[in-house]
């Protein structure tokens, strides 16, 4: 997901799921604590097979009102893979779905996609 570019601006990454050149180890980026590109690597997934990733960042409640704060996390199948607090989460508009890059094929399937957003709660399922 991308709001108009591959990177290069704060939100072109939100987030962006790749797979690392002839392997099926992941790289999952987004944007987090000011950094557009902040990633996650090393999970591997089997080929042929459809793997459950959950990608989530979720409000955390805490005694100060003044900034708040939230939990990025990452899902593998079942499996909690990484876990970090954004303290510079923002809201992206126009924000741009691809099953591949704009500018290469896609190499992997994309089903059941779910996209919850805050405030309003709007929920988008492809």
């Amino acid at each position: 997901m991308t709001i108009g570019d591959t990177i290069g601006t704060y939100g072109d990454r939100t987030p962006g799921i790749f797979f690392h050149s002839d392997s099926s180890t992941l790289s999952i980026c987004n944007a987090v604590n000011g950094n557009g590109n902040h990633c996650y690597n090393g999970a591997t997934v089997s080929l042929n097979k459809w793997t459950r990733i959950k990608v989530t960042q979720e409000k955390i409640e805490t005694k100060s009102k003044l900034k708040a704060q939230y939990n990025y996390s990452i899902v593998i199948g079942d499996v909690a893979k990484y876990n970090v607090i954004n303290k510079q989460a923002q809201t992206f508009e126009n924000v741009y779905v691809y099953a591949g890059a704009p500018t290469t094929p896609a190499l992997a399937s994309l089903t059941g996609l779910t996209i919850k957003l805050a405030g309003n709660l709007k929920i988008l399922k492809i």
